[in-house]
């Protein structure tokens, strides 16, 4: 009987997602590549446009903001797990220029 062979290269352990995600309401869209709308695009087989745009389904708008701000803190998540993440709107408090929940 053969020796088991050492494997190797074995993919790293997927680290969990937050479960909350803060969304800076002041700053609008978050940071994000051409790639990024790519894949976007292949993983909903829709536009950018589409789900982020003026007649776009506010659900979809803020699953936008969600995956962008997963990809900033170093997720990969696909679509169907942000859609599973909370938000925590962020809005500047005039009164002391920091960031406060709203």
């Amino acid at each position: 009987m053969a020796e088991p062979g050492i494997v190797r290269n074995l993919p790293e352990p997927r680290q969990p997602l937050p479960d909350v995600v803060d969304i800076d309401m002041t700053a609008g869209l978050p940071p994000h590549s051409p790639r990024e709308t790519t894949l976007l695009q292949q993983m909903t087989g829709r536009t950018f446009v589409e789900l982020a745009g003026e007649d776009a389904d506010h659900g979809d708008r803020e699953t936008v903001l969600v995956w962008f701000r997963l990809r900033r803190l170093g997720f990969e998540p696909t679509w169907e797990e942000a859609q599973n993440v909370l938000i925590n709107y962020q809005a500047a408090n005039p009164t002391t220029a920091e960031g406060s929940t709203t």
